[in-house]
């Protein structure tokens, strides 16, 4: 088993708004082939906006090789460890491409979301995710009474 790793870097919070109803009222195999379907060459998609920024170059494709992307039902984790000491413009342009994507991509699949964007220390390995960045974007994930991103 790898070490638990700390780092600072970016970490987004989405919720899926209507999810639990969408569950009771149709099966789960749906909800499943709708979340494929919006992950489906998300690394392409933020790839192509990143080439429109930055004119074809690799260091977009460089930076979201380490965005790592989590679901667990309704949620959905997006974090980007620091590029260097501290975030970098392009490691938030990264994050928000990819939120921008996934939170576009759900609302034409019939989902819209909510969810919030913070930075700071966090701990991760496969599977575990524990830090005040995480709890931050959460909170005001749950405050917001509109889809969108903050």
């Amino acid at each position: 088993m790898t070490a638990i790793q700390s780092t600072q870097g970016i970490v987004a919070f989405l919720d899926i708004l209507g999810y639990q109803n969408f569950i009771d009222n149709n099966n789960v195999k749906k909800a499943v082939e709708i979340l494929d379907n919006v992950f489906a060459n998300l690394k392409e998609a933020v790839i192509e906006d990143c080439n429109k920024l930055w004119t074809k170059s690799d260091k977009g494709l460089a930076i979201f090789e380490n965005v790592k992307i989590q679901t667990l039902s309704d949620s959905i984790i997006i974090h980007l460890a620091n590029s260097g000491k501290t975030s970098s413009w392009r490691d938030w342009t990264i994050v928000f491409l990819t939120v921008r994507i996934v939170q576009r991509r759900l609302f034409d699949n019939g989902f819209p979301s909510r969810g919030a964007v913070a930075s700071g220390e966090y701990f991760f390995r496969d599977g575990f995710l524990v830090g005040l960045p995480f709890m931050d974007a959460y909170r005001w994930t749950q405050k917001l009474e509109f889809a969108g991103v903050v």
